[in-house]
């Protein structure tokens, strides 16, 4: 009765703010507003909403994934972290600033006809303090009208926006996007600045050993160690900067320009501060050391990002060479380290090609070992490069993965995946999500926005995960494990054998499907591997669990692997991974997709070389949902 009151409160309450809407936006041109209650997932749209979506009201988004789905691959993850990351900087005890967190976007959207219109969301936070819902108020305006009003967001692609960038009292904002958009920020008016900028420099400070705390003390003490830590940071650093705190145990320090201190000497100052004066947590004194890396700002680059990067780098450096409570700075580690200059490399690459729409998914069949009938394709991400070379993940996933990064990538890979399968209801695909990704709560919040309410979708969605992600953290990725299926999805063990999972920890992972390590099927000559496959398959039989062989290469390989009872067979024996939709005919018009961008094309230039034909989305194809 109580859940009916409350749907009929919201229905009231949308009404009279549609009503009020519509008197509000007479005279306003190309305008649309909506109010999104997130806990029913319910849209109501006001003003000129078929400018954006087409005259039939009928067709317009009514819940989060219709509406999701309306938006580029590449940016649908960015205004989804926009939104969390308005949800989770709520103040403390501050509702008044909970009321003024808001965040603007920018993004292209799919228009009935095929078009993309480019568009900038503002939205605005509420949490209605009945029920305790949460309720996001927006309105949509074509860039082109933005851009005459503010020439100088051009080049951004999302921008978040609170009542102050810099941290005040009781307030630490988590997340990386605030650096990054200061970097970005620094970067653009490096050049156009007489202000002296070779001062300013990027400090990573992190917490040494707050496992031990947590273990010692729990949780609740070592979040306590965290926030007392982001307070006595803000308090160093002053007014002279700004401190964000970018993950569980780190806080990362930007002093934009004209330091009072030098970077060694404002790291040092720290360092003694810790050494000197343990940390208060209620009634408790805590020695709390810290590690530090920094970078300088000292030059433009092509990617602000790569600082943060840079940062970490060194950050990991000192954890990584015994200096708890020690401090080093990138210049140190890059003169003796080519290696990580080449990760650093790589990934700068990366959101290059992001930016500019050169990644790709390339496709691979998966075929049932009984009548060799494709069961579902595997997607792999790849990369182009400015020449049309194709690069496969193993060429730059490392360096991803070392910097963080990886999870730019699986939400890519994740959301074009969805809309492929939007697009072709026989299709069956998998994607795969590396460990940080699994256990991210963003990931996951962001899953369960694409795929509730969408069973037809979730049911030919296969998320393949490996054996170090179930071992680095079983509880965590049991969980995580549980709500994709629970979403109606499957899950699959990828590689398996490769890692030191047990078969007897088989039944507590709750997967769907094992996929063989392909070093156990290329050498199943091996009598020891022969023996593992074939236990393996006795008890995936009664577990219920589907097989893969991975890495097929031979009939006779696919032969065998089918006589043991081997369910489906993978490998360059019934086809490459290629970059186009191998389930359509050949000749078929979308079965390509274009694999590189001119030389010096912009990014604003990939919608016309049909760069976006990768979800389905091509401009001039007239291809429809």
């Amino acid at each position: 009765m109580e859940d009916v009151k409350t749907r009929q409160g919201f229905s009231a309450m949308s009404d009279i703010w549609a009503r009020h809407l519509e008197e509000t936006l007479k005279g306003e041109d190309s305008v649309a507003a909506y109010m999104w209650d997130m806990e029913y997932d319910q849209f109501r749209w006001a003003g000129d909403a078929d400018l954006f979506f087409g005259q039939d009201k009928s067709a317009w988004p009514q819940n989060g994934a219709q509406f999701n789905s309306l938006i580029n691959p590449q940016q649908a993850p960015g205004r989804l972290s926009a939104i969390h990351a308005m949800f989770n900087s709520k103040p403390q005890g501050d509702a008044s600033a909970w009321a003024g967190l808001d965040a603007r976007v920018f993004y292209k959207l799919r228009q009935p006809d095929g078009n993309h219109l480019e568009v900038m969301e503002r939205a605005l936070t509420h949490e209605d303090s009945g029920p305790g819902r949460r309720i996001l108020y927006g309105v949509l305006k074509p860039v082109r009208i933005e851009k005459n009003a503010a020439s100088n967001l051009k080049g951004y692609e999302m921008e978040i926006e609170r009542p102050s960038l810099r941290v005040g009292p009781g307030m630490i904002h988590q997340g990386r996007r605030m650096i990054l958009r200061h970097l970005e920020e620094w970067a653009d008016t490096f050049n156009a600045s007489a202000k002296n900028k070779e001062n300013g420099y990027l400090l990573l400070v992190g917490i040494d050993r707050l496992s031990l705390i947590n273990e010692a003390f729990g949780l609740r003490y070592a979040d306590a160690v965290i926030e007392k830590t982001g307070e006595r940071l803000r308090g160093l650093v002053g007014d002279s900067g700004v401190v964000v705190r970018i993950d569980g145990d780190v806080f990362a320090l930007l002093i934009e320009e004209n330091a009072i201190v030098d970077m060694a000497v404002m790291a040092q100052y720290i360092l003694n501060n810790f050494y000197e004066h343990p940390v208060m947590t209620g009634d408790l004194f805590t020695g709390v050391s810290v590690s530090i890396g920094g970078v300088l700002l000292d030059s433009p680059t092509r990617d602000a990002a790569s600082f943060l990067g840079k940062a970490e780098v060194a950050l990991r450096a000192a954890k990584d060479r015994g200096l708890r409570g020690g401090y080093v700075s990138y210049d140190s580690v890059s003169a003796q380290n080519s290696e990580r200059k080449r990760m650093l490399a790589a990934a700068d690459e990366l959101m290059m090609a992001l930016r500019e729409d050169r990644i790709r998914l390339a496709f691979q069949p998966v075929l049932d070992a009984k009548t060799q009938r494709v069961s579902f394709h595997e997607s792999l991400v790849r990369m182009i490069d400015r020449d049309g070379k194709i690069h496969t993940a193993s060429q730059f996933v490392p360096a991803v993965e070392a910097l963080g990064l990886s999870r730019i990538i699986d939400c890519y890979a994740l959301f074009a995946v969805i809309q492929e399968l939007e697009r072709f209801p026989d299709l069956a695909l998998s994607v795969n999500v590396s460990n940080p990704t699994l256990l991210s709560k963003e990931w996951q919040r962001a899953l369960v926005l694409a795929l509730r309410d969408r069973p037809s979708i979730a049911k030919r969605l296969i998320v393949e995960i490996t054996e170090n992600t179930v071992m680095s953290d079983i509880l965590s990725a049991g969980k995580a494990v549980r709500m994709i299926r629970d979403l109606g999805c499957r899950v699959a063990l990828d590689d398996f054998g490769a890692g030191f999972t047990t078969f007897s920890q088989l039944k507590d992972i709750e997967v769907d499907i094992v996929k063989i390590d392909k070093a156990y099927v290329r050498n199943m000559a091996e009598g020891q591997n022969h023996l593992f496959i074939k236990t393996l398959q006795t008890l995936a039989d009664a577990l219920d669990l589907k097989t893969v062989g991975e890495g097929v290469e031979t009939i006779a390989d696919a032969r065998k692997l089918a006589k043991e009872g081997i369910n489906h067979i993978q490998g360059y024996v019934f086809g490459f991974p290629r970059v186009e939709r191998i389930w359509l005919p050949k000749g078929h018009v979308f079965r390509d997709i274009p694999l590189s961008l001119d030389k010096g094309a912009s990014s604003d230039d990939a919608d016309k070389s049909g760069g976006f034909l990768i979800a389905g989305i091509w401009s001039k194809s007239g291809l429809q949902k």
